[in-house]
C-alpha cells in the first residue's frame, strides 16, 4: 500500500507544481503543456478513485465488514483512506484552481473555511519543499564546492549546518552541501509518521508547528542564496519569473501564519516587504 500512497502524493505534488509554473510562464507552449499535465494529473486521480471503488475487496469489506479477516480488514480501511486521500486531492486542485486561478496569492495562502490548521501546514509544507527542490536543482551545475564554498547569502550573513542529531554542533560546508543536508533532513521529517501522520485521524504532535517553522526557516536560506548568489543566472535562464511568483507564493504563506521570525528575513527583507505590502 505504501507505493500507492506515494502515488497519490506524487499526483498532488505534480498538481502543486503544474499550478505554480501556469502563474509565472509567458511561454504558450509552456502553458500548454502544463494545462495537460494538471488536466492529466486530475484524470489519473479519478482514474485511481474510480479503481478503488470497483475493487471487490472494499465492496466485501462495506457489505460484511464483521466476518472480514483482520488483515482484510486492515486492507479495506486502507483502501478507504486513500480513497478519500485521492478525493482530497481533487479538492485540493478545485481550490488550486479557485485561488491562485484568480491569480490572488494572498487568497490562495488562507486557511479554507473549515480546513485543519495543522493539515493545512502539512500539505503546503510538502508543496513548498518540492517547489525550492526543484528550483535549486535548475542550478545545482552553477552552484558548486568551488563556486559557494559557503551557504552565505550575501557577505552579512553566513549559514552553517546542524541538525540536533547526526550533527550537533554547527559546522561550516559549501552551499550545495548545506542545500542537500537540508533536503535530506526534511525529507526525513515528511516521513516520519509522528511528525507527519499519515492516517487519518492521527493526530498532529503537540510541537508540530515548530517543527514546520524549523523547515520554512531553512527553506527560505535557500531562496536566500539563490537570490544574492544566483539571479543573474536565473535571469539568463530566463526563470526570473517563475523564481519571484514561487517566492511572492513562499513569502505570503510564511507571513501568513508566522512561520519565520522576522530577523530570519533581514537578506531579503525590503523584497519581502514590497510583497507583503503591495499583496
Amino acid at each position: 500500500m505504501s507505493s500507492t500512497r506515494n502515488a497519490v502524493s506524487s499526483m498532488a505534488r505534480r498538481i502543486s507544481t503544474a499550478a505554480s509554473v501556469l502563474f509565472s510562464s509567458d511561454d504558450a507552449k509552456k502553458l500548454d503543456s502544463t494545462v495537460e499535465a494538471l488536466e492529466k494529473a486530475s484524470e489519473n486521480i479519478g482514474d485511481f478513485i474510480t479503481l478503488l471503488r470497483a475493487s471487490p475487496k472494499l465492496k466485501r469489506g462495506r457489505k460484511d465488514q464483521t466476518d472480514a479477516s483482520p488483515a482484510e480488514t486492515a486492507d479495506d480501511r486502507e483502501i478507504q483512506e486513500l480513497t478519500m486521500l485521492a478525493q482530497r486531492g481533487v479538492q485540493l486542485k478545485k481550490h488550486i484552481d479557485a485561488t491562485l486561478g484568480s491569480g490572488n496569492l494572498r487568497d490562495a495562502v488562507r486557511l479554507p473555511p473549515g480546513e485543519d490548521l495543522n493539515e493545512w501546514l502539512a500539505v503546503n509544507t510538502v508543496d513548498f519543499f518540492n517547489q525550492v527542490n526543484i528550483l535549486y536543482g535548475t542550478l545545482m551545475e552553477f552552484c558548486t564546492p568551488a563556486t559557494c564554498p559557503t551557504m552565505s547569502a550575501g557577505p552579512k550573513f553566513e549559514y552553517r549546518w546542524a541538525d540536533g542529531v547526526q550533527i550537533k554542533k554547527p559546522i561550516e560546508v559549501s552551499a550545495p552541501k548545506y542545500v542537500e543536508y537540508l533536503m535530506d533532513w526534511i525529507e526525513a521529517q515528511l516521513d516520519d509518521e509522528s511528525i507527519f501522520p499519515q492516517k487519518l485521524g492521527t493526530p498532529f504532535p503537540q510541537n508540530f508547528k515548530e517543527v514546520v517553522k524549523t523547515i520554512f526557516k531553512r527553506l527560505f536560506r535557500v531562496y536566500a542564496h539563490i537570490y544574492h548568489t544566483h539571479f543573474q543566472k536565473i535571469m539568463s535562464l530566463k526563470e526570473e519569473a517563475h523564481l519571484n511568483t514561487c517566492f511572492k507564493h513562499f513569502t505570503l504563506f510564511t507571513w501568513e501564519f508566522k512561520l519565520i521570525d522576522k530577523d530570519e528575513l533581514a537578506p531579503l527583507i525590503d523584497l519581502i516587504e514590497s510583497i507583503v505590502s503591495v499583496c
